[in-house]
């Protein structure tokens, strides 16, 4: 017999990760990884679904922000649109036409706790929803979609999120129902080595122990260890519902119709300010307002006197959710500093972390899909270029006064911004 080969299953030399040791668990990372980012398809659209759950500090996000740097080095960084946040609903706003949307979620029990009941059943909705709302963005039928849910419990996520192609497991449970959750999906022998590396990690002040995890393939009924090199993080969550402690933010509140006032008032500006009234406020067509003999301007003359006032508007307008917005940033624990000049950048915004965003801010009224050149925000490019950061596009919807935030990476930017409109409460 010759050491180190297999003849039962006629494999050849047996290399490291084929060796199973009687106290040792299968290493089934690679097989996590090749299952759950699969290569793009040519005529599909897939979803994988992966949990993580594990108990504070025992590595979470470090693991988190592995999956994404092995997303970005597999389909590369042009292809790939990371929204890391705190709810699906936020999530479906930021996705994008990009082939790999990965979708992160963190903290998803206050979100997807099936102690809430029917409360919940909107981010369920929304996740189902996922890939359709992908298909509708790309307008194609070829993609992945990956999501990723971060959480503290198991047991009381919702069944719909612990369906997953993958839940690593990054310690045991301290509450008994989730324990013996935990138990149940894995089996006795990855619980006790799960067990070990929560000892690790809490007793003995291991953090080389948050590295390793155990992990279940549900649909293969496999569990197995999970072994990940610690990266250096650069996943942000973003949740437009936080602010610092104690703080409250108001909404941008402006007064359309004073300005329209003033306008009227204004030689030059009298007859636009009228024609966008008829048409914005009182929703008349554009051969009623042609008809009007106050305005005496034929139909197509109408449309570019109304083009006009709505340009002036979103230029004040927009001035002043500048203002706010730098303000509002500023409540909430942001050292922000404004852009004085044409070619600058209007925010540049440092959380109490370092990390450095640049904001630009825009004023729309839109009902659908608009387009927006990259010349628009070229000094927050060059700026987000020269501090490595990214681009926040902060744009107020005269619409229905909505705020709407799409986080953009500089040097990976399409031709021109596509904004998609979100109805409000949608």
């Amino acid at each position: 017999m010759r050491i180190g080969f297999d003849y039962r299953i006629g494999r050849g030399i047996l290399k490291a990760d084929r060796i199973i040791h009687p106290y040792s668990l299968r290493n089934l990372t690679q097989k996590t990884l090749t299952s759950c980012f699969p290569d793009i398809p040519e005529k599909s659209v897939r979803h994988r679904h992966l949990l993580i759950a594990g108990l504070p500090e025992s590595g979470k996000t470090i693991q988190a922000n592995y999956l994404a740097r092995y997303a970005l080095k597999k389909y590369g960084s042009g292809l790939v649109n990371i929204v890391a946040v705190n709810s699906t609903a936020d999530a479906i706003d930021q996705m994008d036409s990009k082939p790999v949307q990965l979708i992160i979620i963190d903290d998803a029990i206050k979100e997807a706790n099936s102690r809430l009941s029917g409360r919940n059943a909107g981010d369920i909705s929304d996740f189902y929803q996922i890939r359709h709302v992908f298909e509708e963005r790309s307008r194609s039928l070829k993609g992945i979609v990956i999501t990723i849910y971060i959480s503290q419990r198991f047991k009381s996520l919702d069944i719909v999120f612990r369906n997953a192609h993958a839940i690593i497991f990054k310690t045991v449970a301290t509450d008994p129902e989730d324990a013996k959750a935990i138990r149940k999906y894995i089996g006795k022998e990855p619980y006790d080595y799960l067990q070990n590396i929560t000892n690790r990690i809490y007793y003995e002040a291991d953090d080389l122990a948050k590295s390793e995890a155990v992990v279940c393939l549900c649909y293969s009924n496999q569990s197995g260890s999970f072994k990940s090199p610690f990266v250096e993080p650069f996943l942000r969550f973003k949740n437009s519902d936080m602010t610092m402690a104690g703080q409250q933010t108001v909404s941008f509140e402006h007064n359309e119709g004073k300005l329209l006032e003033k306008y009227q008032r204004k030689p030059g500006w009298r007859l636009p300010a009228r024609i966008y009234y008829l048409h914005r406020i009182e929703h008349k067509t554009w051969p009623e307002i042609a008809e009007d003999k106050r305005i005496g301007k034929c139909d197509s003359d109408c449309r570019l006197m109304e083009r006009k006032m709505r340009g002036e508007l979103s230029r004040v307008i927009g001035q002043e959710y500048e203002n706010w917005k730098a303000n509002d940033l500023e409540k909430r624990g942001f050292k922000v500093q404004r852009g004085g000049g044409i070619s600058e950048a209007d925010i540049i915004a440092v959380n109490e972390k370092g990390l450095k965003s640049v904001y630009s801010c825009k004023c729309l009224r839109y009902d659908r899909r608009v387009k927006l050149p990259l010349q628009e925000i070229r000094p927050e490019i060059n700026q987000a270029l020269r501090d490595n950061c990214e681009i926040v596009l902060s744009v107020w919807n005269m619409h229905d006064d909505t705020e709407h935030l799409h986080y953009l990476k500089p040097d990976a930017l399409p031709s021109e911004l596509v904004i998609d409109y979100v109805k409000k409460g949608g």
